[in-house]
């Protein structure tokens, strides 16, 4: 079973000045279940170091002006109080690797220790989150310098608070479970800037010389007549060039006038061989399968 953290304890526990020059009391492993009492300590210390405890919630410290660093490793914190900045106004290191915090929100409460430089999530579930280092740059306090050992760049800040900016809703949502996308390589970012159009719509013309428009989704459900349109202008041309002005045409996606029972005909199945089905035709997709022989 663990032990509580008590006045006992406090007096019987080692004590040190730490390499930093910093005096330090040492409180580890002692499956400590919970932080309690720390009253007893008088405001003495610089470090505390409660790491290999059991302590399942980060707060509950009676208010200390001398602490600066909280060393809490290989514990189960899930949870931070809300108001560790207000009891622990001078705290600058706060190293939390191995323990159990699951969610991005939960370190919001980090916002209020107002003079923290050095932070560690490393081996905590939250720290496998696509958008924590990002997330916990812009939430948390200004003063952040160093996050899991590593120095937190300029840049870094600047891109962190245009995802999660201070007081606006993010740009990306953080329970998702993809990355945010990363810019585009150099060679798109011009074509990204200048997206090819979209295609226009169609138009095409009836017997009596009037004009409609046409779009995607009419390409894919011509009439009959408008086959037979078609079908008439391919039989009626004479040379390779009638038939190239037809495909510019076809492509262009205007449609020859719609026949009437006047006009010249010629057997249809004729002329269905120098088109593709017409009912698949596109804007991009329409070819002349054969021409009239010069």
């Amino acid at each position: 079973s663990g032990m509580r953290l008590t006045a006992e304890l406090v007096e019987h526990a080692p004590q040190r000045i730490n390499p930093l020059r910093e005096r330090e009391i040492i409180l580890r492993g002692y499956k400590i279940p919970q932080i309690e009492n720390t009253g007893t300590m008088r405001d003495a210390y610089d470090c505390i170091d409660l790491s290999d405890n059991e302590i399942r919630k980060l707060g509950n410290f009676a208010r200390s002006q001398r602490l600066s660093m909280l060393l809490l490793n290989n514990n189960k914190i899930t949870s931070i109080d809300a108001t560790l900045g207000n009891d622990l106004p001078n705290l600058t290191t706060l190293i939390l690797i191995g323990n159990r915090i699951q969610s991005l929100t939960q370190i919001e409460t980090l916002a209020s220790c107002t003079k923290l430089e050095i932070l560690s999530l490393l081996d905590n579930p939250v720290a496998h989150s696509p958008h924590y280092r990002p997330y916990v740059i812009a939430k948390g306090p200004d003063t952040l310098k160093v996050l899991d050992f590593r120095k937190i760049k300029p840049i870094e800040r600047t891109e962190a608070l245009k995802l999660f900016p201070k007081n606006a809703p993010p740009l990306i949502d953080i329970n998702s479970s993809q990355p945010p996308p990363p810019p585009p390589p150099p060679s798109q970012q011009k074509d990204a800037a200048y997206p090819l159009p979209r295609p226009e719509a169609t138009s095409t013309t009836d017997d009596n010389g009037n004009t409609s428009t046409l779009g995607d989704a009419d390409l894919q459900n011509l009439s009959q007549s408008q086959k037979d349109a078609i079908k008439a202008a391919i039989a009626a041309a004479k040379t390779s060039q009638e038939i190239d002005e037809l495909e510019r045409k076809l492509r262009a996606g205007i449609l020859p006038s719609v026949v009437g029972t006047n006009n010249p005909t010629r057997d249809s199945s004729d002329a269905s061989d120098h088109v593709q089905d017409v009912t698949t035709a596109t804007h991009s997709q329409i070819s002349l399968s054969k021409r009239p022989s010069r």
